[in-house]
């Protein structure tokens, strides 16, 4: 969304978060489809659409906070997302933990552990996991929700300040390894065998996410990317955006894609290589950050597409154009380019003379 406003007009964009707005369930919950026909689903293994339609009205409504007070179905837009993240933090709060479950994925992903012919569909009884990304996501949308109340205050109650604070001791306290250096990718609930195979596993996309978020210091941060360097150089990989490092075995996953190095068990993803490079400007690591994004644009360039994903031979994947890929790569060329404006003195004293 943030990078979509370069291209599309404002309008368009509100109209898109209000969709999902209005087939908002009666509790809250956020559907994760609709497609143009008026049909809507959920990949209910995942955790993370309430978080993510919460974000992407925050990055519209910096650019007009008065639609948040706009009315539809008989609730304000504000008041929606409220009901959006207190439906969240009702209905899928592990209360041993304190943050947020979901169903056993791969960090970021939507397919099960579990089923092998239907594994977006969580079912009751199935394992249970608390990971970093959906908490990172889950935070900043605590966070946007605060920034956007005060332009619009909610009707609805919802205690945003004291559950991010809670979010965050328990993200740091339950999944941070200070001993490797990087967050656990996920615990899971009742089963702590699990952990010793998960310790081993760097996930890029739950750990730049928690960087974003800024659980982490600058230094624990910075340490973060060096294990990560040196994670992709025993590997002989050169993308920032394989999502596994290393992915789990073979045979772990039931679904058939969910083999090493394929797909969301460690494949190659712009859509995170993103994230990682925005990761890498919020540190200061320049330097990394180009290079970064100099290469995951040049093989798009030279295959003019941007792949889903690619496997470990660099070989692309899935769909030939990726939007939300187009936008993380959007998103972090844009961060970059802001980033050397603002560490420049010469552009510093141009907005002081302009007072801009």
């Amino acid at each position: 969304m943030d990078y979509a406003k370069f291209h599309y007009p404002l309008s368009s964009l509100e109209a898109m978060v209000e969709l999902f707005l209005r087939f908002q369930h009666q509790d809250g919950e956020i559907n994760d489809w609709i497609s143009p026909d008026y049909r809507w689903g959920k990949n209910t293994v995942s955790s993370d659409q309430e978080s993510s339609l919460v974000l992407a009205a925050y990055s519209v409504a910096k650019k007009n906070p008065r639609w948040l007070c706009k009315t539809l179905r008989g609730r304000r837009i504000i008041d929606r997302l409220a009901l959006a993240l207190r439906w969240l933090w009702d209905n899928r709060r592990s209360r041993s933990f304190g943050l947020i479950w979901s169903g056993f994925k791969a960090d970021w992903g939507d397919v099960s552990l579990e089923h092998p012919a239907d594994p977006v569909h969580y079912r009751e009884g199935d394992l249970r996991v608390v990971g970093i990304y959906t908490q990172a996501k889950f935070y900043q949308a605590l966070k946007a929700f605060l920034e956007m109340k005060k332009k619009c205050p909610p009707q609805v109650s919802f205690p945003a300040e004291a559950i991010s604070r809670r979010v965050k001791e328990n993200s740091l306290k339950y999944l941070y390894l200070k001993d490797k250096g990087y967050f656990l990718i996920h615990r899971v609930l009742g089963h702590p065998e699990y952990l010793s195979i998960e310790r081993n596993i760097l996930a890029t996309g739950g750990n730049a996410e928690a960087i974003l978020a800024g659980f982490l210091t600058p230094q624990q941060g910075i340490r973060f990317f060096r294990i990560l360097e040196k994670r992709l150089k025993e590997f002989s990989l050169r993308s920032p955006g394989f999502t596994l490092l290393p992915p789990y075995p073979p045979g772990f996953f039931k679904f058939h894609l969910m083999k090493p190095w394929h797909y969301q068990n460690g494949g190659d993803w712009d859509w995170i290589g993103g994230r990682v490079i925005r990761a890498m400007i919020r540190l200061g690591l320049k330097k990394e950050a180009r290079l970064g994004l100099e290469y995951l644009a040049k093989r798009s360039l030279r295959d003019m597409c941007i792949y889903e994903w690619r496997d470990k031979e660099g070989r692309g994947r899935g769909a030939m154009f990726y939007t939300g890929a187009a936008g993380q790569l959007g998103k972090a060329l844009v961060s970059l380019y802001r980033s050397d404006l603002t560490g420049s003195v010469k552009f510093v004293r141009i907005r002081r003379k302009n007072k801009e």
